[in-house]
């Protein structure tokens, strides 16, 4: 399970986003915001962790998220789909 998102820069309105102020994902998680505000961009990026190919869309964007307890970058994409639940 997707538990926390370290960074996220270069994508979107991800300039240069890290996660110290943000709580750990649980089971259920609400994700809301205005128009505009990343929650598409988001989105996108939780796809590629199983497999969708974002790079042409977002050229040179970097991430990391923490799934059970291991941390996984952009260059480890796509993550099995047994983590990602």
């Amino acid at each position: 399970m997707i538990t926390k998102i370290g960074k996220i820069e270069n994508l979107g309105i991800y300039k240069n986003f890290t996660s110290s102020k943000i709580n750990e994902f649980k089971k259920y998680n609400l994700i809301y915001g205005w128009n505009g505000s990343g929650k598409s961009t988001l989105s996108r990026l939780f796809s590629s962790f199983s497999g969708k190919d974002i790079s042409e869309l977002y050229n040179g964007f970097k991430t990391s998220v923490c799934v059970d307890g291991k941390v996984y970058t952009e260059k480890q994409m796509p993550i099995s789909n047994e983590f990602i639940k």
